[in-house]
């Protein structure tokens, strides 16, 4: 499992960026913040890969290939 781990403003804020581009699928105002609120991280049980930023997906990436 892969968990972009990024707040809840950077989700807001990419959200209103992506509906300026008609190839995005838009979630609902509603439906994210439903979900905002009921999420929980994965646990150190459920051993996810945690991806804080570009570089670290990019080495991911390179590692899994």
């Amino acid at each position: 499992m892969l968990y972009v781990d990024v707040d809840d403003a950077t989700v807001r804020r990419r959200r209103v960026e992506n509906l300026v581009d008609p190839r995005r699928r838009d979630v609902g105002v509603d439906v994210l913040e439903e979900h905002l609120a009921g999420f929980e991280p994965p646990g150190d049980d459920e051993s996810a890969v945690r991806v804080r930023s570009a570089d670290e997906l990019d080495q991911v990436w390179r590692v899994g290939r």
